[in-house]
């Protein structure tokens, strides 16, 4: 149905699939991720309705007016061990290709922020923590729904301080907390460098993951730089990709951090809003979509109004 569709109504339209984690099994206080049976199923479906292409490829397929109707490409953020352990082999075995973009502070036992956060309330011995010192009022913890509410909650009051206040305050969190959380969640640099080329692509997601609007021009100039540089380090080759950390259009990211990426040399940037590239669209803002069902008749339903998305949210520079 969506190829059809595609094929008929105008320009050659590029849907970029966006995922997180794939986990082992399913998770109790992260329902929404999928887990390895439910990506598998994912995948399966995409590929009876796309072309699933390397990004890199398909980015040069449409500079040429060159990409076939009904294409896609499979993208994953900030490089997550499940990345390496669950979804390559199911990439494998599906031969499908993808792109890793790698937040590279947080390899090798590193731990985003937000991750901190949810693995704390996972694990907490409290029934109920105070969480005056961000506004918030007693929480109550007995049950995986009132911690999953919570830690949208937390994670919204601290996603957009500036690093170094976030930094404290989510020290003070799982101080409250009563827990050291798990080290283990983000690839090592063995796993970057051992990703096979043949299927997937590594790209720059930043050093240190900020929110890009919320620092000095001048001080996300040299997180860009420093990821790129670590993760060629890494891989041995140049990294030429790019993901805006969170990446809303004009809350995440602005203008300048737009003319930022282009004068660095990257040949593309990816954004979190929806909706599918063309050739005129600008690809220093290349839209992307999450999936989330796995029912073939909803997921093709959610990719066709993906596919009416042909001017997405963007900033102007």
């Amino acid at each position: 149905m969506v190829r059809l569709f595609e094929s008929l109504t105008g320009p050659s339209r590029l849907h970029i699939l966006m995922f997180h984690r794939v986990l082992a099994a399913t998770d109790p206080l992260l329902p929404g991720l999928p887990d390895a049976r439910r990506f598998r199923h994912i995948l399966r479906v995409l590929k009876r309705m796309y072309r699933i292409l390397p990004l890199a490829d398909a980015l040069a397929l449409i500079r040429n007016d060159k990409l076939p109707s009904a294409s896609a490409a499979i993208t994953f953020d900030d490089g997550y061990a499940d990345n390496y352990t669950v979804a390559l082999p199911i990439l494998m075995e599906e031969k499908v290709s993808a792109t890793i973009y790698v937040a590279t502070k947080y390899l090798d036992g590193g731990r985003m922020f937000n991750d901190t956060i949810w693995e704390a309330l996972r694990e907490t011995p409290c029934d109920g923590v105070d969480l005056s010192c961000l506004g918030l009022s007693e929480i109550e913890l007995h049950t995986w729904e009132q911690k999953r509410a919570a830690a949208h909650k937390v994670v919204m009051a601290l996603k957009y301080m500036q690093p170094e206040k976030r930094e404290v305050a989510t020290s003070q969190v799982v101080e409250a907390l009563k827990v050291e959380p798990r080290t283990d969640l983000m690839m090592s640099s063995e796993n970057v460098a051992a990703l096979p080329r043949s299927i997937i692509t590594v790209g720059a997601h930043t050093h240190s993951h900020p929110i890009l609007t919320r620092i000095e021009p001048a001080a996300a100039e040299r997180d860009i730089a420093e990821g790129r540089r670590i993760l060629q380090g890494i891989v041995g080759e140049a990294v030429d990709l790019f993901a805006y950390p969170n990446g809303k259009p004009g809350e995440d990211y602005d203008g300048r951090h737009v003319q930022m990426i282009r004068a660095m040399g990257f040949s593309s940037a990816v954004t979190t809003s929806p909706g599918v590239h063309v050739k005129t669209g600008d690809f220093y803002q290349i839209p992307r979509f999450t999936p989330w069902h796995s029912d073939a008749v909803r997921f093709s339903l959610m990719m066709l109004h993906n596919a009416l998305a042909i001017n997405p949210r963007i900033v102007d520079v």
